[in-house]
């Protein structure tokens, strides 16, 4: 379950209200027809804002500054805080970033990526450490309350292998891929010459990309993890765990991938009446042009 989206990236910011609230309107269906039960929008547009309002969308206004939501920034990502997040401590978090932890139950799904650094034994958060030992506790303390069906764990850090190996049980329905083994360094990708900086790690790349191409709803963590393993040459992925999880698909979207890897609408077209018919849109194999055939048009009516 998605529960908050995003949109100021998705819409073009010269479209007017008008424009931008039947555009969000066609967007919660289509993704709403491929299965993500989006519960709220989020943007920085006091005009559009006040227009969800005004159509009785459920939404947020996030402030100039802040752009994309963002729940913990700063001093607030610590081991202590990715924690409570985890166990779903709130006590801990009162008053900390937005205070949102894991409400998950033993029939969730959950997935927890992971990218920094890191050495034997540990991940490296922006000021402190977090032990193997104290993320397996973790695990365990999730599983022993019931916080999750099955959960999946991707890190990216340098010998990461060292979180799980020899210390991750495997009758706890967790299964873990990292980047390298227990010794290895882990690899960054896409030199960007004018930047002057890497834009990519290879294992995380190579995941996201594979889930970019793949079908997701008969692909297998196991194929993705071995496709990942192949394709990554400076260090060897591993994994961990309770291996029939592995047996899973990625996805259980059931959706045509064009439509599931919506990244925005480019451009309108509008009949005559002035109602938009169809759109221009860019997803994950190219760009496109969809007819609004099923979908409503919202008009707006003004309260104020």
């Amino acid at each position: 379950m998605l529960n908050e989206l995003y949109v100021d990236d998705l819409i073009n910011s010269t479209f007017d209200a008008t424009e931008a609230l039947q555009l969000s309107e066609e967007m919660i269906h289509i993704l709403s027809e491929v299965g993500m039960n989006l519960r709220r929008w989020a943007t920085n547009s006091t005009t559009l804002h006040k227009a969800w309002k005004r159509a009785n969308i459920d939404c947020r206004k996030t402030s100039e500054e802040s752009g994309v939501p963002k729940d913990y920034t700063g001093e607030d990502v610590t081991p202590k805080n990715f924690m409570a997040v985890l166990k779903g401590d709130e006590k801990t978090l009162a008053g900390v970033g937005i205070g949102k932890v894991r409400k998950s139950g033993p029939s969730d799904h959950v997935f927890v990526y992971f990218a920094d650094h890191g050495a034997p034994g540990l991940i490296v958060f922006p000021e402190d450490e977090l032990s193997a030992k104290d993320l397996n506790r973790t695990i365990n303390y999730m599983y022993e309350n019931n916080m999750y069906g099955k959960m999946v764990i991707y890190i990216e850090v340098c010998k990461s292998g060292s979180m799980f190996e020899n210390i991750l049980l495997n009758n706890i329905n967790v299964y873990a891929t990292t980047a390298p083994n227990s010794e290895e360094s882990s690899y960054a990708c896409y030199f960007d010459d004018k930047r002057g900086t890497y834009l990519g790690n290879s294992y995380s790349a190579h995941w996201m990309e594979d889930s970019d191409q793949d079908v997701l709803t008969t692909e297998t963590l196991q194929k993705q993890y071995k496709i990942v393993k192949k394709e990554i040459t400076e260090s060897h992925a591993q994994e961990f765990g309770n291996m029939s999880i592995a047996q899973l698909h990625v996805s259980e979207e059931k959706a045509p991938r064009h439509l599931w890897r919506l990244r925005r609408i480019i451009e309108i077209h509008k009949g005559r009446d002035g109602k938009i018919r169809s759109a221009t849109i860019e997803t994950s194999t190219g760009i496109m042009k969809r007819h609004v055939q099923l979908l409503y048009n919202l008009e707006i009516v003004n309260n104020e």
